[in-house]
């Protein structure tokens, strides 16, 4: 429920367009998000819920954080999906 609340005030913060369409298409479970957390520009990993909570291994490397951050810096648009780089350890077995 906490990432629920997560992403509707998400959706919320974003203006009227695409973007907020796809998270609210997220919120009608159209898709399973399996994690969520805020990141910042040094990569502090704050707000973690669902898998991002179950280790303090990143989730994204510091290359896709950094290309993350030039994103916005460059004037890219809210939000930016990613998808973790990490490999699940139960594909591993």
């Amino acid at each position: 429920r906490k990432m629920l609340g997560a992403m509707s005030d998400d959706a919320g913060s974003l203006p009227d367009g695409e973007g907020a369409a796809l998270v609210r298409w997220f919120l009608e479970n159209n898709m399973t998000v399996l994690g969520h957390e805020t990141l910042s520009r040094d990569g502090h990993r704050s707000e973690r819920l669902g898998l991002s909570r179950v280790s303090d291994l990143p989730i994204l490397s510091d290359q896709s954080v950094a290309l993350a951050v030039k994103w916005f810096e460059e004037g890219g648009r809210s939000p930016l999906v990613l998808k973790a780089n990490r490999v699940s350890a139960h594909e591993l077995a």
